[in-house]
């Protein structure tokens, strides 16, 4: 291609003018794809979505989107809540507390509660287990460690209620070097 001051004028071809786009513009209309899966498997917290455009149709097998300001009425909603069944009951378990002695054998207790009432149906998690934080040193090295005997006592003068917190534990003098 060259500059058009090098060509002749008047060798210019006419320009060619035809006919297209002979069919009348189609209204665009609002499109809505289908619903994704919930985001949730039980509960009322979950939600759906789908993608809704505003589309022009231009011919059976093309379409094109435009601005939504071209489309007429409401545009369809594009999330919405999902209907599921309410999600079973579970155990919630609290933080392990720190241990109940700084040396020798102890116990740490955490708080354990049914998400949903009483309703919860698997085992309860253990709310008790021993420690031991590190070995005695002096008039604490020869006391005799804690046994599944004293555990059992302790457990049962607990509060076993899923809704209470445990009785706090009190070792024997003997096991707490702080005293």
């Amino acid at each position: 291609m060259v500059h058009r001051g090098y060509c002749d004028a008047g060798k210019k071809p006419k320009p060619i003018r035809r006919m297209c786009n002979l069919q009348d513009c189609t209204q665009p209309q609002w499109a809505s794809e289908d619903w994704e899966h919930c985001t949730k498997t039980c509960g009322s917290l979950g939600f759906q979505i789908r993608t809704v455009r505003c589309v022009q149709v231009l011919s059976e097998a093309a379409n094109r989107s435009v601005h939504s300001k071209y489309c007429s009425g409401e545009k369809p909603e594009s999330r919405r809540p999902c209907s599921r069944a309410a999600c079973p009951a579970q155990w919630r378990t609290g933080a392990w507390s720190e241990c109940s002695v700084t040396c020798g054998e102890g116990m740490e207790r955490r708080l354990v509660t049914c998400r949903i009432g009483d309703q919860c149906n698997s085992d309860k998690p253990e709310t008790v287990r021993f420690c031991r934080p590190g070995p005695c040193h002096g008039n604490h090295s020869d006391a005799p460690p804690l046994s599944k005997q004293s555990l059992s006592l302790y457990l049962a003068n607990s509060v076993h209620s899923s809704s209470k917190q445990i009785k706090h534990y009190n070792p024997p003098e003997s096991h707490n070097p702080s005293r």
